[in-house]
């Protein structure tokens, strides 16, 4: 593997992941509000938000073995084009069909791009500085998603909803070209084993941990998706904010979930991944019980605020956990196993939150959030209990 300068690679990628997830945050919040435009019902936004996730889940684990295989800069710069051409087709939209063929086409990319971004910093980080490594990169990860729903509230709300997409295919773009020019390689390749054998190897060595940590995901995915990007949003418009007002929250919630990585990110290697998880679901089942009763920009603001806090360790935690448990020879792999779970959310959380606010309005959501979050804290705690043979 080439590790020469492992910082200077660490800053670079951070750097790129601020970029895309820039564009991606001033293009998801818009994407509901868009399709609600069109005459279709609450669960067909839902289909279009949620197609993104089908797509990762499509791609998610072939980009791992790819990316063990074949190098983690071929997937990051292909995924990275591919998210471009999405901002542009999805600017091209004038029906719900072509904005969810564009928001599958993101999702490819984003598979493609993300488990190789995910391994390559596995690749560079030394074992002391794991935990280090994966919380600055959600720091820049959630800066970039705090600042993108405001460009792309005010974006739409004065130019129309498809500036947002061609915003997302400039930054994207933009992302691809510093991928391409400063990243270089961290593993050698040639090195990935087969399905069967990979599966067989966690079975016999490493137990079900990562089982375990996908289950976690699955939850954190759903409320990222399901309740953050699709829920707030409609009840949002429905209490008649306008789309600047609902990418302020958006934006608002991002900054405060960075700025809590920054201040906690100690937490991790002080009270260990699995304890760190049970106190952050069962916290945030606890705020989105009441955040129903939220009316007004200000009370929205305040409760979105706080599920970013009690949720904001989970992602940098999930990644030190999955790390540790995989083998250097498949690391891309385990990374991709694990984010599949999470990606079956991002596909399941929209529709099912649409097909809930059609039928029994838009605090529905949130209840059955908030018993999700009680139900993950089982597989949390099996982490905790659960060690590798």
């Amino acid at each position: 593997m080439l590790k020469s300068d492992p910082e200077r690679i660490l800053h670079v990628a951070c750097l790129s992941n601020f970029l895309v997830m820039l564009g991606v945050g001033i293009a998801n919040p818009v994407v509901p509000l868009f399709a609600a435009t069109f005459p279709v019902s609450y669960t067909v936004v839902g289909f279009a938000v949620g197609i993104f996730g089908l797509a990762r889940i499509a791609f998610e684990i072939p980009a791992g073995i790819w990316a063990d295989r074949f190098g983690r800069r071929p997937m990051l710069n292909f995924g990275l084009l591919l998210v471009t051409v999405s901002g542009f087709t999805a600017f091209l939209a004038s029906n719900i069909v072509v904005l969810s063929i564009a928001r599958f086409i993101q999702g490819i990319g984003m598979g493609l791009y993300i488990t190789p971004a995910l391994a390559l910093l596995g690749d560079i980080a030394p074992q002391e500085k794991v935990a280090k490594y994966f919380t600055t990169y959600f720091v820049y990860d959630y800066l970039g998603s705090a600042i993108g729903p405001a460009l792309g509230g005010f974006a739409s709300q004065y130019a129309g909803f498809k500036a947002a997409f061609l915003l997302l295919a400039g930054i994207s773009g933009a992302a691809l070209l510093l991928t391409y020019l400063m990243i270089s390689e961290t593993s050698l390749g040639g090195e990935s084993a087969h399905f069967q054998e990979i599966i067989q190897s966690f079975k016999s060595t490493r137990d079900w941990r990562l089982l375990l940590v996908g289950c976690t995901a699955a939850a954190s995915f759903f409320l990222s998706s399901g309740i953050q990007n699709t829920a707030m949003p409609l009840l949002g418009k429905y209490q008649g904010l306008s789309v600047g007002e609902i990418g302020l929250i958006l934006s608002a919630a991002a900054f405060v979930n960075a700025f809590a990585i920054f201040v906690g990110k100690g937490l991790i290697d002080r009270l260990g991944g699995p304890k760190l998880l049970v106190i952050s679901f069962s916290s945030t089942a606890l705020v989105l019980a009441f955040f129903p009763m939220a009316f007004g920009f200000l009370a929205l603001t305040l409760m979105t605020a706080f599920v970013s806090i009690t949720m904001s360790l989970v992602p940098s935690t999930q990644s030190a956990m999955a790390t540790d448990i995989a083998h250097p020879a498949h690391r891309a792999f385990t990374f991709s196993l694990y984010r599949t779970f999470g990606d079956g959310s991002l596909l399941v959380g929209p529709v099912f939150i649409g097909f809930l606010s059609d039928l029994y309005g838009f605090s529905a959501p949130f209840y059955a959030a908030a018993i999700i979050c009680l139900v993950t804290l089982l597989p949390a705690w099996g982490l905790k209990v659960m060690k590798p043979k």
